[in-house]
């Protein structure tokens, strides 16, 4: 051979090469590379399979061991750990080779010849080696044996992949539904047409059931409410035939199981059919960021469909907006919070023009796409919004009206605990969808028949005498002998979990949230230490050392070692005797007993740590609110509130030069006397609201209003609760409550001149106001009129918080409804407030008009002592506006 023909000879070699695996390729000899390319349609391969098949009808009568062939480094040992479906030595193709070589045997096969011939006949025999009931030996075979037929028989590879796709998905195995379909997709080189696309939307039915896979879990004991099915079926047909009824308004109070409804319907009724969902819940998204912009909305909606749709159809459409998906997340006050207020200022700026062509795109991209389906769009929890602002909730539901006008197989569910036929009365649009297009389902109460289902079908029970035992339970507190899901699955699950296991065990039980406390927390709690700190630990809201050792700890000795006989044990939850879960721990101080407790603490568990460095403590409702039960009628409750005030009152006096924390502590202290006084305690909370530090810090004042605005004071309608089981006083008188709203709305709108206007510090601020406005609606509403007179229009100040909440705020919109709300009240506060802020908005569009607000404004601050509207900080911005108008002297004179 000459110099030059080696040269060439050395440069073909060199052709195409990039790492060193790709030169030892091209050093195999060909018959080798052979059965390395017949290897990569296998998952794995040993010797017998090597030798009785891979090996064989070879070009050249090349021959080799399985020991020597094993060396090749395209290949590798598979691990024992992994699933495999024979013993001894295993071996597979490395994934980058084997991609090579499946292309490289696409190409053979498609040049047909010698070679095709000689691979189609040994797949042949492969294939019938693992159909041979002695070859055959489990799952991991049969998936082997699809890889062959994908290469010898695509339409029976068709049918076999369908028929084990269908068994799994039955018993909703997921791993071997991807099994299956990894089995296609990483032989994609080698799959006709057929087999891609059926690949490809199996992909996309996976995704969806990979998606709503806890919503599967979740309702395998649900029974199935008396819903109609035809009516159901049409409903979610791309095109109804029933009048036009495309949105489902699922209504219910809590307990009875509208959010399982809601997760039924999609995991067992619309992922089966192949019907892409995307589910909002309010309970988990920031309310506040979702009121201002609720096309933010479209993000998790595009973001599920795009995992259910084939070829992702909204990834790229949206590419320029998924980096504001995390402003709908609830903050956590962490790390992950840093860069929030520099994100939220970018989407204020980019809103604007996003909001003229995003739901646009988003129709265009539906239609587009390869998917002419239903597809449903989910909420759940509506009431958080509706409590946030119905206008806003409007604003959500109108977003999807206006997509299903583009898109009329869209489908919307709505769930909550108001029928929206009320609750979102007096908006035409609103009636006329929910009266006209809607179908309209109550989730009711279980009847006794309903209950008996549950237990027998659902839950396996078959003991007669138990079922009718539960039932007779469960109906007691319901004079018309309806039953609670909720109560009922929680008696249940004690007799099925064995904790309770005949009829005198169910009889001797007391409610079913006490009975659940007793048996499936206090009984697993072998620390008797644990059991009685947990028992008065109940009494407060957050539960610390300090706490522990100068007000629990006192009376957990006292009943210890004196037997002071306050705590009885037996008078709570209609006198069901609790003295066989309360035997006295050894625990020889608090600090013991604490540490204890903390080795117990966890995020997902009945008690958890509340501050980062574990020095806050606080109890799961599972265990605050039945404990609390059982607590509320001993001699011992009145005097844990007692001393649990007195304690938080010293706290407060401690930090009397800090008003955050001042704040914080006085909280606690209103919170436990009116647990202790019930109504009276109003007069501790009105002194409070008085005090010094709440006339001048708004931030306290708002704080300390809305104290007594919270779950533990009222239900979600602002309606005052009960103060104790056995009373019908309510813990709060609703004039309070009023009272308590008005303030808190002064407050907030107050706070609002602190921020910079058009800022989105200042829309969020106008936002908090808007939702105090609102409140104090609710609270009126539900007290009625005669119970107490606001001293300012709530309507027209909510007019004009609505309007300054908005990103973009036009001066001559919002002065005449500033103007119409400051001629409703009297209040130097709101007064003082919104003259400062028409002044700053009016001081560069009309100089003349804003003079006068400016005057107004410092005329109110020397009756007020607000530090942030002070007189001096009014007249600093009066200065300033003179000197921005060029009126020098008048700055001067300001200063």
């Amino acid at each position: 051979m000459s110099v030059d023909d080696s040269d060439f000879d050395f440069k073909r070699l060199l052709e195409g090469v990039t790492s060193p695996e790709d030169l030892l390729r091209k050093l195999e000899p060909p018959a080798e590379r052979e059965v390395v390319r017949r290897a990569s349609v296998l998952r794995h391969f040993d010797e017998t399979i090597f030798r009785e098949f891979l090996s064989q009808n070879l070009p050249g009568g090349y021959s080799t061991t399985f020991d020597k062939f094993i060396t090749n480094l395209n290949l590798e040992p598979v691990s024992r750990l992994e699933p495999v479906s024979r013993a001894g030595r295993l071996f597979r193709v490395k994934e980058e080779a084997r991609r090579a070589c499946l292309d490289e045997l696409r190409s053979v096969h498609q040049a047909g010849g010698e070679a095709k011939r000689n691979n189609e006949y040994v797949f042949g025999r492969l294939l019938e080696y693992y159909e041979h009931p002695g070859g055959e030996g489990n799952d991991l075979d049969r998936l082997d044996r699809l890889a062959l037929l994908v290469i010898t028989d695509p339409r029976r590879a068709e049918r076999e992949f369908e028929k084990m796709y269908r068994a799994a998905d039955d018993h909703f195995d997921l791993a071997r539904c991807n099994d299956l379909l990894r089995t296609l997709e990483s032989r994609l080189q080698l799959l006709d047409e057929g087999l891609r696309l059926l690949s490809q939307s199996k992909r996309q039915y996976y995704n969806a059931r990979c998606l709503y896979a806890a919503e599967f879990y979740q309702t395998t004991t649900y029974l199935e409410r008396a819903v109609d099915a035809g009516e159901l079926k049409t409903f979610l047909s791309p095109q109804p035939d029933n009048g036009g009824n495309w949105v489902y308004n699922v209504y219910a109070t809590g307990g009875l199981g509208k959010t399982m409804f809601v997760r039924w319907l999609i995991a067992r009724q619309c992922v089966p059919q192949g019907i892409p969902v995307a589910r909002l819940d309010f309970d988990q998204i920031n309310l506040n960021t979702a009121r201002q912009y609720p096309l933010l909305l479209l993000l998790p909606i595009a973001e599920q469909l795009d995992q259910q749709i084939p070829g992702r159809p909204f990834n790229e459409i949206f590419k320029s907006v998924w980096v504001f998906r995390p402003l709908l997340d609830i903050p956590s006050g962490g790390e992950r919070d840093a860069g929030r207020p520099e994100l939220e200022r970018s989407f204020v700026s980019f809103e604007p023009s996003w909001r003229a062509t995003a739901i646009p795109e988003f129709c265009r991209t539906l239609r587009e796409a390869d998917f002419s389906g239903t597809i449903v769009v989910a909420i759940d929890t509506l009431e958080e919004m509706m409590l946030v602002s119905k206008e806003s909730l409007c604003k959500v539901v109108e977003q999807v009206v206006d997509i299903h006008r583009e898109y009329p197989a869209l489908r919307l569910v709505l769930s909550g605990r108001y029928d929206l036929r009320e609750a979102l009365s007096g908006d035409p649009g609103m009636e006329a969808l929910f009266g006209k297009e809607a179908v309209n389902f109550e989730v009711e109460r279980f009847s006794p028949q309903e209950a008996r289902a549950y237990m027998r079908e659902s839950r396996g029970l078959s003991d007669d005498a138990l079922v009718e035992a539960i039932v007779e339970k469960c109906a007691n507190a319901d004079e018309h002998g309806d039953i609670n899901p909720f109560v009922l699955s929680l008696m249940t699950d004690l007799v099925v979990s064995k904790d309770i296991k005949t009829v005198e065990d169910v009889r001797a039980l007391p409610r079913a949230e006490v009975a659940y406390l007793i048996e499936r927390i206090i009984k697993r709690i072998p620390d008797d230490d644990v059991r009685w700190m947990l028992r008065y630990a109940s009494a407060p809201r957050r539960f610390t050392l300090d706490l522990l050792e100068k007000v629990l700890w006192p009376h957990l000795v006292a009943e210890r070692e004196k037997l002071r006989r306050q705590d009885s044990l037996r008078k709570g939850a209609g006198g069901y005797d609790q003295r066989e879960f309360w035997p006295y721990g050894d625990a020889s101080n608090p600090r013991d007993a604490w540490d204890k407790l903390q080795k117990l603490a966890s995020p997902y568990g009945w008690v958890w740590f509340e501050s980062p460095d574990g020095s806050v403590m606080r109890l799961h409702p599972d265990v605050s609110v039945p404990m609390r039960l059982l607590l509320s009628a001993e001699k011992i409750y009145p005097q844990l509130h007692k001393d649990a005030a007195r304690y938080f009152n010293d706290q407060a006096k401690q930090a009397n030069e800090t008003p955050s924390q001042w704040a914080e502590w006085t909280c606690e202290a209103i919170y436990h006397h009116f647990q202790l006084e019930g109504p009276k305690a109003a007069q501790f909370w009105r002194e409070r609201m008085k005090s010094k530090l709440a006339s001048s810090d708004m931030d306290v004042r708002l704080r300390l209003a809305s104290e007594i605005t919270r779950r533990d004071y009222v239900d979600q309608k602002c309606r005052p609760l009960r103060w104790r089981e056995d009373s019908d006083q309510p813990i709060v008188e609703p004039r309070d409550v009023c009272d308590a709203h008005h303030e808190a709305a002064v407050a907030a709108i107050m706070m609002t001149a602190r921020h910079e206007q058009g800022s989105v510090e200042y829309a969020k601020a106008w936002g908090d106001a808007r939702q105090h406005l609102l409140n104090l609606g609710t609270a009126l509403a539900a007290a009625g009129e005669s119970a107490f007179r606001p001293k300012f229009d709530v309507e027209a100040f909510g007019q004009l918080a609505l309007e300054l909440s908005k990103s973009l705020v036009d001066p001559d919109i919002v002065r005449p409804l500033a103007e119409q709300a400051l001629a409703s009240t009297d209040s130097l506060y709101l007064e003082l407030s919104i003259t400062t802020q028409l002044a700053e908005m009016h001081a560069r569009r009309d100089p003349a008009r804003a003079g006068d607000y400016f005057d107004q404004a410092l005329k109110y601050s020397q009756f007020l002592k607000i530090p942030f509207l002070s007189p001096l900080t009014v007249t600093l911005k009066l200065a300033q506006w003179c000197l921005d108008s060029r009126r020098y002297l008048e700055a001067l004179e300001a200063c």
